[in-house]
């Protein structure tokens, strides 16, 4: 069962007020991941990612002209891509959707800050169904901030990602037209 398909049951569940379910099916279907077990490389690799260029060398955290989104520039990229994963198609939720099913599912469904750290506390669905902007060029590699370079990723691929290009990763963007309207 896919990741997003399990979030949308618990809330339904939620909807009906039958926390208990909610609660059992997370678990069952969605167990939180040890940090020491990488979550998020195991998230990705879950979804089909490489996680690790094998022939680049690591490169340094240096700021290429980042830029902080705004909650309207961010709402405006994520609709405009039917809150989709741009590499995985995978159904991305608004943050207060996650954080209300953490508030009903604290013990299984952890949430202490989101989008980003800590990772040791957080369930790892926090960052897989968390939408992210991500730039298509990186800024490392030249690109930009400008709407057209931007597209909406989980979080975790987008950490995942880093400062890596599409090619460097071997992942495909994947087109608007081909992305679930529904």
């Amino acid at each position: 069962m896919r990741r997003d398909d399990i979030i949308i049951q618990a809330f339904n569940f939620l909807k009906i007020k039958d926390y208990n379910a909610a609660r059992n099916f997370v678990s069952l279907h969605y167990p939180k991941i040890s940090p020491k077990n990488k979550p998020l490389v195991l998230e990705a690799t879950a979804l089909g990612f490489t996680t690790a260029p094998i022939t680049i060398s690591a490169r340094s955290n240096i700021n290429h002209n980042r830029k902080t989104f705004s909650e309207i520039e961010k709402d405006s990229l994520f609709l405009s891509d039917f809150y989709q994963c741009r590499y995985s198609r995978l159904k991305l939720f608004a943050p207060p959707v996650l954080t209300i099913i953490s508030l009903y599912l604290d013990e299984v469904f952890p949430c202490f800050k989101i989008p980003h750290f800590p990772l040791d506390r957080n369930h790892q669905g926090m960052y897989t169904l968390y939408p992210s902007p991500d730039h298509a060029v990186s800024l490392y590699a030249g690109g930009s901030n400008e709407n057209a370079n931007l597209v909406t990723s989980s979080s975790s691929l987008n950490m995942v990602k880093s400062q890596y290009s599409n090619v460097e990763m071997g992942w495909r963007i994947i087109d608007r037209s081909e992305l679930d309207m529904d």
